[in-house]
Parts: structure tokens; C-alpha cells; sequence
């Protein structure tokens, strides 16, 4: 990280400089996780990093919020005595020697403590967990549709045999248009009907409008059809 230098000790920074300013030394924030091409999280790149950066960023707002108080940003109905202000003083005084200290790789939870890893401050948490918490889940295909007897999904097995990519996408589109299912994931549609070809070639039929009246208007004749 090197040795970043910080604005004098009763500079009042503003929400936009102190995310340029931690932007400044860390990646952005998207680029510390998993993400898949639906924008869902999966899991983290770079915990310990996020970690830093989190912890810097609340170090400076705490440190902002301070010198607002103290630069009579006080409540006009509170109080002040030269007690609370000397108190405000020191709490400032000891967020700026974090601050200093996390800007060249160190931390410290406070002025007591000898600066630790950024490991010994938090409890990082297991990607397993993670994932499981905020990556979607793929439910199975069949959970996925609506009112069948058996014989749209025996249909859709018919229609689908063969089928990759583009085509695999218009069957699932349709079938989603006509109130069979609802909106699978690519993992559950591979899973009940097998290969049906690359995952970002599906998922660009599967969201965008790519197709035909004619193509939309056929499958629905296949997919109804006795």
C-alpha cells in the first residue's frame, strides 16, 4: 500500500472524498467478488481486502463526523463544556494515528492495542457460508413448473431432445411465455435435459430479445400441439 499521506487532522471531508480516497488505494468494491453474468453474488475474491477497505472507510467517517462536531457542528440544543470538547479531541487524535497506521498496512481496534493483521480484527467469513447466503440457489427444473399433470414437462422433454443454444433458449423462452414454468437457471435446465450447449450462448437468447414473431409464434404451436 505504501506510505499515503492524509489531510491535516481537522479537515471535515466530504462522502465523495473519502470514497475517492479509499477508491484511490483499493479496487472497487465489485471487484472483490464472485459475480456470475446474472449480477448475483457467488461468493469473494479478496476477502481481506474488502475487509481493509471497510474498515478504513469507517475509520474516516468517524473521523469526518468528529471534526464536524467539534467545527460547532454540535446540536443547538446540546450542551457543550470544554470536558466533552477535549473528550471529541483525544477520540479525534486516536482515529488519526489509525487512520495513519491502516494507510501503511496496519490496524488497530484502538489506541491500546498494538496494530494487528487485518485478520485479527475480523472474523472473515467462510466462502462456503457465503455462497450459500448470497449466490442464488438452482432450484430443480421441476420445481419450476406450474400446474403439470406430467404432460408439459413429458412435452418439453419431447421438444427439447437435441436441442442447444439458441434453440434450447426458445423452447425455455416460450414455455416461460405461456405459463408452464417458471424462469429456470441454465444449471437446471442442463440438468433435466442434458447438454444444451454453452452457458453464455443460452443465457444471451434466454434474457434478450433475439427472436422472431415467427420463432415465438412456432414454438407455441409445437409446445400446444396435440
Amino acid at each position: 500500500m505504501g506510505n499515503v499521506k492524509i489531510p491535516e487532522i481537522n479537515c471535515i471531508l466530504s462522502d465523495r472524498e473519502i470514497a475517492d480516497m479509499v477508491d484511490g488505494i483499493y479496487k472497487q468494491n465489485h471487484e472483490y467478488y464472485i459475480i456470475d453474468e446474472n449480477g448475483f453474488i457467488l461468493g469473494y475474491k479478496d476477502q481481506k481486502g474488502l475487509a481493509e477497505k471497510e474498515y478504513l472507510t469507517e475509520l474516516l467517517c468517524k473521523w469526518r463526523n468528529i471534526n464536524r462536531w467539534l467545527n460547532n457542528g454540535a446540536s443547538p440544543y446540546e450542551r457543550v463544556t470544554l470536558a466533552m470538547i477535549e473528550e471529541k479531541e483525544k477520540e479525534r487524535a486516536t482515529l488519526y494515528r489509525q487512520i495513519e497506521n491502516a494507510l501503511n498496512g496496519k490496524f488497530a481496534i484502538n489506541n491500546n492495542q498494538e496494530s494487528l493483521p487485518i485478520e485479527k480484527l475480523f472474523r472473515l467469513p467462510n466462502k462456503q457460508k457465503s455462497v450459500q447466503k448470497q449466490g442464488r440457489q438452482s432450484k430443480p427444473f421441476k420445481k419450476c413448473l406450474q400446474n403439470d399433470d406430467g404432460f408439459r414437462l413429458q412435452r418439453l422433454h419431447a421438444v427439447m431432445k437435441g436441442k442447444k443454444g439458441k434453440e434450447a433458449a426458445l423452447t425455455i423462452k416460450v414455455a416461460i411465455q405461456i405459463g408452464w414454468i417458471t424462469k429456470p437457471t441454465f444449471k437446471a435446465v442442463e440438468d433435466e435435459f442434458g447438454d444444451i450447449g454453452n452457458r453464455s450462448n443460452y443465457n444471451k437468447y434466454i434474457n434478450e430479445d433475439r427472436f422472431t414473431n415467427d420463432e415465438i409464434d412456432g414454438m407455441k404451436n409445437t409446445l400446444l400441439s396435440n
